[in-house]
């Protein structure tokens, strides 16, 4: 017997597209008519590379750095620069 409380991906997909807009419940979200809260990721580049930093190096440039990931490529470059004389 099929688990109708875990439908399968196939299963979801067909029923969110025998949806009308109209089904759909956004009572819980906020609604956003301009755009204006749009916050964007930090997907700048198709190009970008993501590294892994150790905890507290994370928490250092949060802390520190508002945009904190152009914070980090700026001191790498720095430090690449100098390593380069």
């Amino acid at each position: 017997m099929k688990n109708i409380a875990n439908p399968s991906t196939e299963e979801l997909h067909a029923i969110l597209e025998s949806m009308n807009d109209e089904d759909i419940d956004f009572s819980d979200i906020p609604e956003i008519l301009d755009g204006s809260d749009f916050v964007p990721g930090y997907r700048k580049s198709r190009n970008a590379h993501y590294a892994k930093l150790e905890p507290e190096l994370f928490k250092w440039f949060i802390e520190n750095y508002k945009d904190f990931d152009e914070a980090a490529n700026a001191m790498l470059r720095e430090y690449i620069l100098s390593a380069e004389k």
